[in-house]
């Protein structure tokens, strides 16, 4: 007797310790109770008490002992004939697994608890059961079952007056309208978990509560207040030794940061997101990491480092069977071929995260998607399609309220109508995406709105006005590290320069664009390269211009980008018009002769007017 008043004291006093996040504590005092337990004879609390220590190592990540502690217990119930012993040591696996990211195997585990219960009838362990499969069908995109399961929860919670399972399924409830993107309903339900947690002094709640606060900020567009909220959730993640959530904590820093244009602060906050969720084995952590990784190596110009970063993505998403992973660093990279102007690769990236998109029911990647092969219909001639298609995705994704995406659309059509001559419809467009992005605190689209409203002014004839933006956009990307647009801005003023007579400061910029452009490695940048070193070797009467100029059509036809083709043709055949007795003269109209009969009808639509060329520039086709 006196026997197992210890054994019962040490179980207290182990389980008072891992409550109280005294993890070393609670594994020597549980350990001993095992001892004592197995002496004795006692399997079915022997059960129970690995129960109790997996969840000490589970906490701890060491889920090697998790595994063996659990199918010791699951073993031991099964001669015992415990059902509901059994069922807890399900709902445990699940747990485990759904730490681990194996989603589709933490369900299963759990149908196997929810079985269990039910056969039992209804009991609380039952409720937090249903609450873990709510989480997990939602995680899977399966509203109806999630809607089921939260409510089952909710009932039994509600039966055994368990506040912290009420505040719990609160949480889970809340994930849901977040789903439905029903903020309002989401915030409500968090305002009610939250001062349940707080009374109970349960940091985890209160830590989880205020990071979903942050992420709803973020959809917001609240940038800066979001930032606010999830340093108070890291602080609290970090006063419990949860890697793991603070790693996400640090991976939306990273996302508000690149938001903002601070690209170096995001690259310092993927990185300690990445140290954290790899030391946390979360592999679902990891790949979201090196995504962000790669998309901010891209926008900084480091192609080579954002191909390798998505990769190891890509490998991870594979082996988790991850397909909505999957599809979107299937994206980034054909996002990673077009910046390189490899359309083909672009193409077939697209198509596969397209398909991706679908099975995994994402509308955001899907809009995505479909941003990106109108732009190669663009690159490819297929203007009028490229129109109306952007008119009904910018309409699809107001219905939406993806304000990104909008922002691009602009932006595309921005260029496009510029690219056709039509200026005010272009300012129109321009001044929508500026609106959008300001209204959204989406600063990054800064420097390009202010690359293509110089472009807007030159074509207008206001070249002091277009000087300012273009060095403004220049001067923004190079704070940003934005190394694609702060390339552009640099062709665009070299451009202008280059139509002065006079000259200009930007002329001397030439050398250091080469490196640039080498750098980068897109092929359209290295033909707008080749034909403004063409121009500039042409106005030191220097012999060389004409083999820049083959280069530069050359290359962009070798890439299949005929509208890059369409514009330095029409800007070499104006060069020339005065010269058509030059060998140049007729080797460029042959090649615009071939261009105009290969390629689409739309073509056509870019006219050799003597304002548009003389004043096309860089960011019109780059």
């Amino acid at each position: 007797m006196n026997e197992d008043f210890n054994i019962n004291n040490l179980l207290k006093e182990g389980l008072s310790c891992f409550d109280k996040g005294d993890n070393q504590g609670a594994i020597v005092r549980l350990r001993r109770v095992l001892r004592q337990l197995r002496r004795q004879g006692k399997m079915k609390q022997v059960a129970e008490t690995l129960v109790h220590l997996s969840k000490v190592y589970h906490h701890q990540r060491q889920y090697s002992d998790v595994w063996g502690l659990l199918d010791e217990a699951r073993s031991l119930f099964v001669k015992e004939k415990d059902p509901f012993g059994l069922a807890s040591v399900c709902h445990h696996l699940s747990l485990v697994n759904r730490h681990l990211k194996r989603t589709q195997v933490a369900l299963d585990y759990a149908i196997e608890s929810a079985n269990l219960f039910d056969q039992l009838g209804g009991c609380l362990e039952a409720a937090w059961c249903y609450n873990n499969m709510a989480s997990l069908y939602a995680e899977m995109s399966s509203k109806k079952e999630a809607w089921a399961y939260v409510h089952r929860a909710r009932l039994l919670f509600t039966q055994y007056g368990s506040e912290l399972g009420m505040a719990w399924n609160a949480c889970i409830t809340a994930q849901l309208y977040l789903k439905e993107r029903a903020i309002k309903k989401a915030q409500q339900f968090y305002h009610r978990a939250y001062p349940v947690f707080k009374r109970m002094d349960q940091k985890d709640g209160m830590a989880h509560c205020w990071l979903n606060w942050g992420m709803i900020e973020i959809k917001r567009y609240k940038n800066k207040r979001a930032l606010r909220v999830i340093e108070v959730a890291s602080q609290l993640f970090e006063k419990i030794g949860d890697k793991e959530h603070l790693g996400e904590c640090w991976l939306a820093k990273a996302v508000i940061w690149k938001i903002q244009g601070h690209q170096k602060l995001a690259l310092q906050a993927n990185h300690k997101a990445l140290r954290l969720l790899s030391s946390n084995r979360d592999n679902a952590g990891v790949a979201q990491s090196l995504v962000q990784l790669g998309q901010i190596y891209r926008d900084l110009g480091k192609n080579l480092k954002a191909w390798r970063f998505l990769n190891f993505a890509s490998e991870i998403y594979k082996e988790t069977n991850n397909r909505k992973g999957l599809g979107l660093v299937t994206k980034e990279l054909g996002n990673t071929y077009l910046d390189l102007d490899d359309l083909p690769h672009a193409k077939d990236c697209f198509r596969r995260a397209g398909r991706l998109a679908e099975e995994a029911k994402d509308n955001n990647l899907k809009m995505e998607v479909e941003k990106n092969n109108i732009r190669i219909l663009m690159e490819e001639g297929h203007l009028q399609q490229a129109q109306e298609k952007w008119e009904t995705l910018f309409n699809l994704c107001t219905q939406e309220d993806i304000p990104e995406i909008q922002v691009s659309v602009k932006l595309d059509q921005a260029r496009l109508l510029l690219l056709l001559g039509e200026k005010e419809a272009a300012y129109g467009a321009l001044d929508e995406a500026e609106t959008i992005s300001i209204k959204n605190e989406l600063h990054q689209n800064k420097p390009v709105i202010d690359l293509i409203r110089g472009e807007y002014l030159l074509l207008t004839g206001d070249r002091q006005g277009a000087e300012e933006k273009l060095k403004d956009s220049n001067q923004l990307s190079s704070q940003m590290g934005l190394e694609r647009i702060q390339t552009e801005s640099l062709m665009a003023l070299i451009e202008m320069d280059l139509e002065n007579e006079k000259g200009g400061q930007w002329i001397d910029y030439l050398d250091q664009l080469e490196q640039r452009v080498r750098r980068l490695g897109s092929s359209k940048l290295k033909a707008r390269f080749y034909y403004l070193k063409g121009r500039y070797q042409r106005t030191k009467a220097q012999g060389q211009h004409e083999t820049y100029f083959h280069q530069s059509l050359r290359m962009a036809k070798e890439s299949g980008l005929k509208v890059l083709s369409r514009v330095l043709i029409i800007g070499l055949l104006d060069l020339f018009r005065e010269e058509q007795g030059s060998t140049s003269f007729p080797v460029i109209n042959e090649y615009n002769i071939r261009l105009m009969r290969e390629g689409p009808p739309d073509l056509h639509l870019i006219r050799p007017s003597y304002e548009l060329v003389s004043t096309v520039s860089v960011s019109l086709v780059a």
